[in-house]
């Protein structure tokens, strides 16, 4: 009977941690993804003015990209949130 409440106890372990890491993941991911979106809005509302014609171009054409990945990423205009 101890052999086998050892096997459990193991085994609620296992699954315990493998929950931990799903759920580190999880907020790695997240962590990454939050970044991402401060870089972007960043890019969205750069103020211009100071920078030369080259890197206008480069802002300025960053937008459409960024708004296009987040149509093609979220599955179209709603940008990932379900229309909310």
């Amino acid at each position: 009977m101890e052999a086998k409440a050892m096997e459990e106890q193991k085994a609620t372990f296992k699954e315990r941690k493998y929950q931990i890491q799903e759920e580190k993941r999880r907020i790695m991911k997240e962590a990454v993804m939050n970044k991402k979106l401060e870089q972007e809005q960043e890019i969205m509302f750069m103020d211009t003015h100071c920078l030369d014609d080259e890197q206008k171009a480069y802002v300025s054409a960053m937008p459409a990209q960024i708004l296009a990945w987040m149509g093609g990423f979220g599955g179209g205009a709603s940008g990932g949130n379900g229309g909310v």
